[in-house]
């Protein structure tokens, strides 16, 4: 380390919420003759890392750059802007929190774990204005009261590394110059990150307003676009994630979000091209491959499913859900041991998460352990009470162990909860048919066709409760609507015995 007094600065920001006022401040400071250095653009290579901490250990001071939404994804120990706040509290670089009027500093306490809050609220910050009029007195401020030459101990850089610095840093001398409209466009664009939720109209009328400031504005055609997908208006949507990318086709964070919409469209194919994409722009991000898991899994390809969690994996081993889905696909591939590790995981990094419990409960379902697998039901329950499907599973698993009363029970909440949901009718149709209830059995297999017309296995239970009460004409037409909708079933034993008897009616009748 070296010791000299320095007032360079690293300059830690979100860039796709923050870009413009980061470039106005760099700028503003090296007019100001400040030394500064931001990630103006993906440093690759493997060498991101490496340049990206050395400069802030290289710099005394960290300006943090706070917008809404800057610090929502710092909860993941492997977010960016979180490593970069960790490295400056552990160097003791002096951190000058640069922020923004609609800033909730409530969000420090929220999405900074453990000693980060406390020690980003010792630090001294300075709000920055949103006109340009009083932004070059608020960086003179800033120089005069913040940035004081100190001596501070800095880490020296490699010569290699040195020149990408330097290359980086002169780009930002290139960069066009903020106008007073792109900096209140992005004061709207604040304004609708900060609305709640549920106030889609105020959101879409300030993306509007700062796209109408600045059409160039990509991260308003973005923002837009989330927007009006989370409305429905999925046309919208596509439109306004088509633009964004056409203005910064090098981001891929918006390539991604068009991803995710195409994925949610149905549209596999168009969504793993655009995962593709943002990989290729930038392989270090996990979600990207889980993205593309997760479209490979609905394609059928598992092998490529499991290969990109995987990845996602070694790239964010906290990544609770890539742990969730493979355990899925390992399920369904036979592999129940592998799935119950990655269940194990996925519920040790996020333990409240019902969906995560209940897979695991079906997992130990079909490894013949129930009490098990309604442990696990339980637990999935108590943390979701509203979820339909997870009763109709725990009251499977009650009938497998012969408690036909509390399946029951069971079948008839998730009835209640969801009364469309054609399984739980099934279910129950069976347990009342064991029961000797035909006629409640009939009901229940009828509600399950008339609410799923294609569900094999209703059609197989009504015909053999029909056999059974001696409609043997009513037992071959749902025995062959259930071939018909699968020809396998043809084989079925009951189905032969059935149609026998028939055969065996006609023949005494003549």
């Amino acid at each position: 380390m070296s010791a000299r007094p320095s007032n360079s600065a690293f300059i830690s920001y979100r860039r796709d919420l923050a870009e413009f006022q980061t470039r106005l401040i760099a700028q503003n400071l090296k007019d100001l003759k400040i030394d500064v250095f931001y990630d103006i653009e993906n440093i690759r290579a493997g060498k991101y890392e490496t340049i990206i901490l050395d400069q802030i250990a290289a710099r005394p001071y960290f300006l943090l750059i706070l917008v809404p939404g800057t610090l929502d994804r710092c909860l993941d120990e492997h977010d960016w802007v979180r490593r970069e706040i960790e490295q400056a509290i552990s160097t003791d670089r002096v951190m000058v929190p640069v922020y923004t009027p609609k800033f909730d500093f409530g969000d420090i306490e929220r999405y900074l774990p453990g000693d980060l809050g406390p020690a980003v609220r010792g630090f001294n910050g300075l709000e920055l204005p949103h006109n340009l009029q009083w932004f070059e007195a608020t960086m003179k401020q800033l120089v005069e009261e913040f940035l004081v030459p100190i001596q501070l101990g800095v880490a020296r850089v490699s010569v290699a590394d040195q020149v990408v610095v330097d290359q980086s840093i002169q780009k930002i001398t290139t960069l066009p110059t903020i106008t007073e409209e792109q900096l209140s466009a992005h004061q709207y664009c604040e304004r609708a990150l900060a609305r709640p939720d549920d106030d889609i109209a105020g959101k879409i009328a300030d993306y509007n307003e700062a796209i109408r400031l600045d059409p160039q504005f990509a991260d308003a055609f973005n923002g837009r676009g989330l927007t009006r997908a989370s409305q429905g208006d999925l046309d919208g949507a596509m439109v306004d994630y088509n633009r964004a990318i056409r203005l910064n086709p090098q981001f891929a964070g918006f390539i991604y979000n068009r991803g995710n919409f195409r994925a949610a469209k149905g549209d596999l194919d168009g969504a793993i091209a655009d995962y593709n994409e943002a990989i290729r722009l930038d392989p270090t991000f996990a979600g990207f491959y889980y993205g593309r898991g997760i479209c490979r899994r609905d394609q059928g390809n598992l092998d490529g499913a499991i290969a990109d969690l995987d990845e996602a994996l070694r790239l964010d081993p906290a990544l609770a859900e890539s742990f969730g889905i493979r355990g899925l696909i390992r399920a369904s591939q036979g592999d129940l041991d592998g799935a119950m590790a990655d269940y194990d995981e996925a519920i040790r990094l996020n333990p409240q998460f019902a969906g995560f419990y209940h897979d695991r409960g079906i997992c130990r379902k079909d490894q013949g352990d129930l009490d098990g697998a309604i442990v696990d039901l339980d637990e999935a329950i108590r943390l979701d009470p509203k979820f339909a499907g997870f009763y109709h599973d725990r009251g499977i698993c009650r009938k497998d162990q012969g408690d036909l009363d509390g399946a029951i029970v069971d079948l008839d909440e998730a009835i209640r909860l969801d009364p469309q949901f054609s399984d739980a009718f099934n279910g129950r149709g069976l347990i009342r048919a064991s029961q000797g209830d035909l006629d409640g059995a009939m009901a229940d297999y009828d509600l399950a066709i008339r609410l799923n017309p294609s569900d094999t296995i209703a059609f197989k239970n009504r015909g053999l409760a029909r056999g059974n009460q001696g409609d043997l004409d009513g037992a071959i037409a749902d025995y062959n609507n259930a071939i018909r909708l699968n020809p396998e079933f043809a084989k079925d034993s009951t189905a032969r015995e059935v149609a026998g008897k028939k055969r065996g009616r006609s023949k005494k009748s003549r």
